[in-house]
């Protein structure tokens, strides 16, 4: 079933094989401003496959800032590279069953804040699949927090991201994060 360029089947949701084919095809060196916004649009409905959208989009979405030489670098080609090969790697993520555990994976670097809310496969208990993935990009104040705050805005945004998935859950949503003084446990 056909869904916005989305595929749902048994395994869970993938992109649309056409539009995969549309991005294997699409030139690996851009010329100007117009064609960068163009691939970042396509790639931008592909965001909910790709996790760290945010972090690899940045080389390409710095381009677009006002008074920036327009200049193709390697750093750039990467980028896109790397954005591309996500997407046509045919990801898939699952849909949210209410009745099972959630994980938030959250991590943060100098620029962007990034999360995937996995739940375990019924099948196998020791194998995650992904839900969903979430990035955003820090703003110029918010690159200036300690590494500690820019961890609790990752969790606070997930949060809010998916807080129509994780409210009212009965089982209580686990919250991974790569730094210590964030660790505390609440009895329920």
């Amino acid at each position: 079933m056909d869904f916005l360029g989305m595929w749902l089947n048994c395994d869970g949701i993938t992109i649309d094989p056409g539009k995969i084919k549309g991005l294997t095809d699409w030139p690996r060196t851009l010329k100007n401003v117009k064609e960068v916004q163009k691939v970042l649009r396509v790639l931008g409905y592909q965001r909910p496959f790709i996790p760290n959208f945010a972090h690899f989009a940045r080389p390409l979405t710095s381009l677009l800032k006002k008074d920036t030489i327009f200049e193709w670098t390697p750093e750039h080609h990467a980028s896109l590279d790397t954005l591309i090969n996500i997407v046509t790697s045919s990801p898939v993520i699952v849909a949210p069953d209410q009745d099972r555990q959630f994980e938030l994976e959250v991590d943060a670097s100098q620029f962007a804040i990034g999360a995937i809310l996995w739940q375990q496969d019924p099948a196998n208990t020791k194998k995650l699949q992904a839900c969903g993935y979430y990035s955003a990009t820090l703003s110029p104040a918010e690159q200036n927090y300690k590494v500690f705050n820019k961890e609790l805005l990752g969790i606070i945004r997930a949060l809010w991201h998916w807080s129509h998935l994780l409210c009212g859950t009965v089982l209580p949503v686990l919250i991974w994060t790569d730094h210590r003084n964030l660790t505390y446990w609440i009895e329920p």
